[in-house]
């Protein structure tokens, strides 16, 4: 097991270097700063083959997945309200825990939006429930074992099998409104209360994937 996670470990990395180079490449065109503060809503909505299966206003497909709990959650249900719908590649890895809880450390941001936050990996249930009680975290952690959800959301790494890491936020109207694609584990919970903010405003019109036609 530490092998494994050690080996997520040495891709994480490789992934957050990717993602600092991309952002210095789009802060230069003053969409987003390497900081991680202040980012437009869709700041990371690259084109990437990634994702592919997914566009911003697209409704989100529906899906039905066990918590760390064994209790169900149906994304449709979810329907009148915002969600925060994280994907990441493997429970309790560096880069996972790093992510996990600063979203809980950041969870009561997210909720005041009238928000719910959940994370989905390819782990089995009891790995989502020593990771959810092992850090103690406040949001639900679906299993995704057979990753039929993430292989349909695009999201399915090639051998590895696990998620690529990417946050999608939903509206009540179950249509993704923001998409974050690999992203850096340290800002995503930030990312997605600013991001929130600006969706719910109603000054703030609907954002679009970069590259995306008007």
């Amino acid at each position: 097991m530490g092998f494994i996670l050690s080996a997520f470990g040495i891709i994480e990395r490789s992934l957050l270097a990717s993602t600092r180079r991309s952002l210095l490449a789009i802060s230069g065109c003053g969409v987003a700063t390497v900081a991680g503060v202040g980012f437009a809503p869709g700041a990371f909505d690259g084109s990437r083959a990634f994702a592919a299966n997914i566009a911003v206003e697209q409704t989100a497909p529906d899906f039905t997945l066990v918590n760390q709990d064994g209790k169900s959650f149906k994304l449709s249900d979810r329907k009148g309200s915002w969600t925060v719908v994280y994907f990441y590649p493997k429970a309790d890895s560096p880069g996972c825990t790093e992510q996990a809880c600063a979203f809980r450390d950041a969870i009561k941001k997210i909720e005041s939006r009238n928000a719910k936050l959940v994370g989905i990996s390819t782990d089995t249930q009891a790995s989502q429930k020593a990771f959810h009680e092992k850090h103690h975290l406040t949001f639900d952690l679906l299993a995704d074992s057979d990753a039929k959800v993430t292989s349909e959301y695009g999201l399915k790494v090639p051998v590895l099998g696990v998620a690529r890491r990417t946050t999608f936020i939903v509206d009540p109207q179950l249509k993704v409104r923001s998409i974050a694609r690999d992203v850096d584990p340290a800002f995503d919970a930030e990312w997605s209360a600013e991001t929130l903010d600006e969706l719910q405003s109603s000054e703030s019109p609907a954002p679009k994937a970069k590259g995306q036609k008007s």
